[in-house]
This record gives structure tokens, sequence and C-alpha cells, in this order.
């Protein structure tokens, strides 16, 4: 049998092809791994027993797949020979191949940074260029615990880089409290020296080495780097995750800056990257990988959504290739503990997960006899309003093939949706919203435009806009109701705020949940500040008084607009008014207390309704939480994280003097070692 394997490679198509026997049976083999025909349609440009085509962004899969067939090959008629061949050209040719012309320069840390590297910050020197090198990538991806020093590890890096101009994006909330403080300021400056910065939106860029930009303004560093000619080494992306949604503006705009500005080293960082689906990786790629183009995009997102079996695992070896982890150093930290707080209230019964099923049920009956009973007048609704935009559309020069089309796709849908078959319909749903939301709803009037959205979902799918219409108003409602009425009492919420010497900060996922803690805890003498809903534009001048002011205590917020960014030592309490459902927002929010620079124990209690043997609503979250845990586990093999302890929930009413008093003896033997770290915060 010919085992003989040659290539070539594309470089403007960004293609790889592989010649050889690879046997008859080579796409079986690839299907039984787990990459069914449809997935293979995607990963290859071509796959059969003489050629292989692939991106050059998905040689890593192509070699984790040749490595699994040569421990299982034999069973499905491929040439192993050819498949070693393959693998070898893969890791000694092209991978062994790539290489990083770069050298860090320690020396320049020492000379110009005023703080040494600590110990578990090490490790992001001795592996950066390694894992340019294993991926021929332009950076890694810095995953470093909150607190860890990733303002001080991504600056000193950029630093021995020898970084002609380096972009920094960022928060809003950290720009001048973390980002200028550090390059330019009196009391966190990292530099023995300060350097010269600019902030993107605040005058003209006069040749500054450090370009410092927030989310909201990336529309204009393309504009500056074009005008000025700027020469941009070094990209240092905060708080990455930040940028997980695909479809959001900033996204968008930070993927387009990667394919303009050629930068040649990227620092992509935080301490939660990932949150739960390969989703969460394109924009860490899209900044790491000069590879991942428009075509490999879409392809990477057809072929592993849904993963399974060998594609999970390739995913996360893929991650894990880009990934330096940093973990926080706890020797320096004081001790955390997270409490559930177990509270009753008289209508507790109300909130049983018993009680709320019975009203989900009542709600979905009713509604759907509503809704089937006016079906007729919504049909007509949107068979008029999409009439009159289909004619103006035409008159406009809009091909009638489009038109025909939706047409086609909604009656796919609408068969579907009748046969219990919607799932397989997933491309049609998608592209009829589409061009709903291109070609419709731009025809219409605000009014007419809510019409036809309402009606539109009875016509295409009754029962789920009936769901989603009952987790809305039964679920979700029930959730912000009870965690309303928990923060009522304010006899509890003064316990727990008494039972610090420093300050506190309140989260919860509803802005209505917030406003009553600040209404009872104002009717218990207490001063709070807010950030969130209306207040959230004054996040900056908020917080720094929330600091500053003794007087000022708690801060009261959501999980949204402040669980990242900001560092507020100055509280070593968290309260909860209901849990977030992604342990990374837990993690951040966890983080703006324990972190580098705090001085006493930490505490985060968490509110739980108390029903008996019932289960509840409050208890769910836990739920949610933990099964989110384990999805980020599954795909990055990092299993870290702050843990809750359900196991000895707290009374409300034990003595909460006993912990204080526990609290400040620990925190007087923390203050020495803070002291000394402080400057990492």
């Amino acid at each position: 049998m010919f085992n003989r394997v040659s290539y070539v490679y594309n470089a403007k198509k960004k293609l790889y092809t592989f010649t050889g026997s690879f046997g008859h049976s080579i796409s079986f083999g690839i299907h039984k791994l787990g990459y069914s025909r449809n997935k293979q349609k995607y990963l290859f440009e071509k796959l059969n027993e003489r050629v292989i085509i692939i991106h050059s962004f998905f040689l890593p899969d192509l070699k984790f797949i040749c490595e699994a067939l040569l421990e299982v090959g034999s069973e499905y008629d491929v040439n192993m020979s050819s498949i070693q061949s393959l693998l070898t050209i893969i890791n000694v040719d092209i991978i062994g191949g790539y290489k990083s012309n770069h050298k860090l320069d320690m020396d320049a840390i020492y000379r110009d940074m005023r703080y040494k590297p600590l110990p578990n910050q090490e490790t992001i020197y001795t592996e950066y260029l390694d894992v340019r090198a294993m991926n021929g990538s332009r950076g890694m991806l810095l995953t470093a615990g909150v607190g860890t020093g990733k303002t001080y590890m991504s600056l000193s890096l950029s630093l021995a880089l020898h970084s002609d101009v380096v972009l920094i994006i960022a928060p809003l909330p950290t720009i001048q409290r973390v980002w200028v403080e550090s390059i330019a300021g009196d009391k966190g400056l990292l530099f023995k020296h300060k350097q010269q910065y600019h902030v993107v939106g605040d005058g003209e860029y006069n040749g500054e080495k450090y370009i410092i930009a927030h989310y909201e303004n990336l529309a204009k560093l393309v504009p500056l780097y074009k005008e000025y000619n700027i020469n941009i080494t070094t990209l240092i992306v905060d708080e990455v995750h930040n940028f997980n949604s695909l479809k959001s503006n900033r996204t968008e705009l930070l993927m387009k800056l990667c394919e303009v500005i050629p930068f040649a080293h990227a620092i992509p960082m935080s301490g939660t990257p990932i949150r739960s689906s390969a989703v969460d990786l394109v924009p860490i790629l899209k900044i790491l990988s000069s590879d991942f183009d428009a075509r490999a995009l879409n392809r990477f997102l057809k072929v592993y959504k849904g993963r399974s079996g060998l594609m999970g695992h390739v995913l996360k070896e893929r991650y894990m290739a880009y990934n330096v982890s940093v973990k926080k150093g706890t020797s320096g930290l004081p001790p955390i503990s997270t409490k559930v707080v177990k509270l009753k209230l008289k209508n507790g019964n109300d909130y049983t997960l018993v009680s709320i099923s019975k009203r989900l049920i009542k709600y979905v009956d009713d509604r759907t006899a509503i809704l089937k009973r006016d079906l007729k007048s919504h049909q007509d609704i949107y068979n008029t309003l999409y009439k009159q935009a289909k004619e103006l559309q035409l008159a406009n020069g809009v091909a009638k093939v489009e038109f025909v089309d939706y047409e086609s796709d909604i009656s796919i849908i609408v068969g579907a949706y009748n046969n219990h078959r919607l799932n397989q319909v997933n491309d049609e749903v998608k592209r009829a919203n589409k061009f709903e939301k291109t070609y419709v709803e731009p025809m219409l009037n605000s009014y007419d435009k809510e019409r036809f959205r309402n009606s539109k979902t009875v016509v295409k799918y009754l029962d789920l806009k009936v769901r989603g219409e009952a987790l809305a108003n039964v679920v979700m409602r029930a959730r912000e109701s009870v965690y309303s009425e928990l923060a009522s009492v304010s006899g509890n919420l003064n316990k727990l705020l008494a039972s610090t010497s420093k300050k506190t900060l309140v989260f919860s996922q509803y802005t209505k949940v917030c406003k009553v803690v600040v209404d009872t805890a104002s009717s218990a003498k207490y001063k709070p500040i807010s950030v969130f809903g209306d207040s959230t534009k004054d996040l900056t001048r908020n917080v720094n008084i929330f600091i500053n002011r003794k007087e000022i205590n708690p801060l009261v917020t959501t999980y949204h607009s402040l669980s990242t960014g900001v560092p507020l030592i100055q509280a070593n309490v968290i309260l909860m008014y209901g849990l977030p459902w992604r342990q990374s927002v837990f993690d951040q929010t966890v983080g703006r207390i324990w972190r580098v620079g705090q001085d006493k124990p930490t505490t985060v209690y968490i509110m739980e309704l108390e029903t008996g043997d019932e289960p509840n609503i409050t208890g769910r979250d836990f739920h949610i939480l933990d099964w989110y845990r384990q999805q980020v586990a599954d795909f990055t093999g990092d299993e870290d994280g702050v843990v809750i302890d359900r196991e000895e929930p707290i009374n409300i009413d034990v003595d909460m003097d006993a912990m204080y008093r526990q609290e400040d003896y620990l925190g007087k033997g923390l203050r020495a070692i803070s002291d000394v770290i402080n400057a990492w915060r």
C-alpha cells in the first residue's frame, strides 16, 4: 500500500492539501471518533481516501484526530502508516517549524519596574514564548485569578518584549483607578518612573507609549491607528470574558481591530475567560490567531456546537494550548468563607417549587387558551403588516426571491412546529428571524413593529411564546419577589451589616431587590450608595464616595454593574440576594474584596429561603450555579473557584458578635503581610 504523504500550502487561502493513501474508510473512522459527516463538512474543505484539504486554523484538530485514529484506526480500515506519516508532517514540518523570533528581556523588568515578579507570577515569563512557538500565535491567554496582579504581569511582560506602543483595552471603571494609576499614578505606580499615556477620547494623541481605551471607545481605535500610523506592538485586553457575546457591538469592533492592526504580541486576560461554551473562545482565538479568519470562525462554530467525545477533548486541548494560568497566591490573603443564611417568611410556602409549578401550569393553560382564541386575529395582523413591508421593499428594488425564500422558511417552521420537530429547523428559524429584522421591521412604525413581533411568534410557535412568557411572568417574577421580601426584613439586614467593622457590598441580579435593600438599610440608619439602574452612569463617582467617606455603607449593586474590574478591599463582607448563575460571575464578584490588600477575613453571605423539607426557588439557584461550574470544569479542566458551603447554614438569630470578634482577631495578623504586597491590588 502506498504510504507516502506529501503536502502543499496555499498561503492566500490558508489551506493545507495533504495527498496520500489514507484508506477507504477514513471518513467513517473520523465519524466514529465523534465528528459526524455534517461536522466533517465544515472541518474539512475536502476529505477522501486520497486527499485531505483543511484550513490552517484546524491543523491542531487534524493532529488530535490522527493521534486518536492511531489508537483505534485498525478497527476502521484506515491506512495506519499514512496516518502516522501525516501526523509526523504536522508535528515536525509544520508545527515544529513555528518559531518565535523574540526574547524576553527580564533585566528591563528589574530595571524599570518597582517590583519583581512574585513566585506565583513567574510562570508567565517562562511560558509566553513557548505558547507562541507551539501555536504559531501572537501571544497567550493569561488566566489569572482576581487579585493575582494581571495589571502588573501584562505591563511587565510588554516591557520585557521591548514593545514600542502598547494598546490596552479595559472596562471603563478600571481606566483611571487601575491602569492610569499603575502607569502614571501617585499611589499605585508600578514603574519606577511615571510613563506617558493617552486615554482614547481625551484630547490629541502625541506619541505616548501606552494607549488606553475602554470598551465603548473601540470604534475610535482604527481611525487613530491609521491617522498617526502607530506601531502598536502589543495588545492587552483586560477582562476578555466581557467580549463573549458575538452579537455585541464591542465584540464586533474588537474582532475588526484584530484584522486591521498587525500587532506582534497579544495578552488577553481574565480570571474567568470561559463561561460554558465554544462561543466563549471565539474572541480569544481572534485576538491570538491570525489564521482565525471569517471562514475559520464560521466553521469553528458549526463544528464545535454541541461538542461530544473527541470533539470535547480537542476543544479542551486547544484552549489549554493557548492558556497560561496563574493561581491566586493565598499565603498572603485572609481566610474566606461562604455562608448560607437561612431566612423565613410568613408566606414562604408561596415560593416552594410545588406552589410555583401549580401557578406555572395555570398560567400556561390560561394564556394558551387566550392566544388560541385570538389566533385568527394574530394571523391577520402578521399577514397585513408583512404584506405592507413586502410591497415597500419590492418598490425599493429588493429581489422578489428574497421573499419567496422567507415564505418557504416560514412554511417549513410552522410545519415542523406542528409535528414537534422544531429543533430540526434551526437554520430556517435563524434565516427567518434575520429576514424579519432586515426587511420587515424597518418598514414599520414603532407601534406596528411591536404588533408584528408579538403576532409573528404566535403564528410561528405559539407554545414556545407561552413558555417564554411563563418563565418571565411566573418563575422570574417569583425569584425577584422572594429576594425582595427577604431584603425587606430590616432586622436581618442590620445584623449582617453589623457583623464586620469594615464595609459591606450587597449584590443581586435584580434592580428591584437592590432598591429594597437601599430602602431597608436607610430605615436602619445606614447610608447606602447605589451602582445599579440609572446610577450605573455614576459608577466611578459613587465607588469613590464609598471608598473615601467612612459613613457611607453599604454599596448596593447588581452583578452586571459591578462584578468585574473594581477592587473594593475597603469592604470584607458581601451579601448576595440571589446567586449569579455562572461560576465566572460568582468568582469575579467575590474577587472585589478577596484579593491582595485585604486585611481582614472575608465572608460571603448568601440568602436562602427556609421552607423545611419542601424545596423552594432560592435553592434552585445553587443547582444552576453548580451545573455551570461543572460545564466550565469539563471545558477547561480547571475546577478552581470559591465553593459554597451549604452543609452548615447560618441561623440569623445566632450571636453575630462572635463572628465580629473572630474577624478582628484574625485581621490583626494579616495587615503586616498585606502592606508588603499591597501594590499588586
